[in-house]
């Protein structure tokens, strides 16, 4: 049955509940006995859609267990649209610290010295951003500023690779008119002092929404109309 999981079905793996109550208990069992035969070519994607799936259910010692084997055994073949998708599930049940260094070690900023435009690299970049956008959404949306502003700070510093990559404004699908409306409701909570900043070593702007600004003037140029009415709320 296993064999026969779309595990690539959209970039944001989107999970149905009875594909997880079917995954986590067959894969599980994949975990306890090693079957060097069992899903055999795709086993690191396996693991990641168990990783997902376990999180969904706040299975976290069975996420973490598929983490760590996937990242011990199949780093070679570890997807970038997969750790992408492992974080976010991770920020989902408020597991940030684990999310930033799955971040910073599967989805790392290319070797110096290799092309910016080579598939290998554009995916990492792409699923970097992605994954800091929603790093920074999450938390502005949360009331948590410091965090947010430094995943912006993230942006503005990969926003030119972005750019001499390549990718495409379509490529890319960065959600910046969710990220400004957080910044712009965590800013207002700031200033109604319901919002208090719990990472003093961190600087913020006088106004959040400058962090995000920042970070989208460093990227391909998105005019969209919805991003500037989100801007005039």
């Amino acid at each position: 049955a296993i064999s026969r999981l779309n595990l690539f079905s959209t970039k944001n793996m989107p999970l149905s509940w009875l594909t997880v109550c079917k995954l986590v208990p067959a894969t599980s069992f994949f975990l306890k006995k090693k079957d060097e035969t069992f899903a055999y070519g795709y086993r690191g994607s396996l693991l990641s859609r168990l990783a997902v799936a376990a999180l969904h259910m706040s299975n976290n010692e069975l996420a973490r267990k598929a983490i760590d084997v996937r990242r011990l055994e199949h780093r070679a073949s570890m997807m970038p649209m997969e750790s992408a998708a492992i974080i976010r599930g991770l920020l989902r049940v408020g597991n940030t610290t684990d999310a930033l260094t799955l971040l910073n070690d599967e989805l790392s900023l290319p070797l110096q010295g290799t092309p910016l435009d080579s598939h290998e690299n554009k995916e990492k970049l792409k699923h970097r951003a992605l994954s800091l956008a929603s790093i920074a959404s999450r938390h502005f949306f949360e009331g948590e500023p410091c965090m947010a502003v430094k995943s912006c700070d993230m942006l503005s510093a990969i926003g030119p690779m972005i750019r001499e990559s390549g990718l495409t404004i379509d490529e890319l699908a960065m959600p910046w008119t969710r990220i400004i409306k957080g910044a712009t409701q965590c800013e207002s909570g700031r200033r109604s002092g319901s919002v208090i900043p719990c990472m003093p070593e961190v600087e913020l702007p006088c106004n959040l929404v400058y962090a995000v600004l920042k970070a989208m003037t460093t990227f391909p140029s998105d005019n969209n109309d919805r991003t500037y009415e989100a801007l005039s709320i």
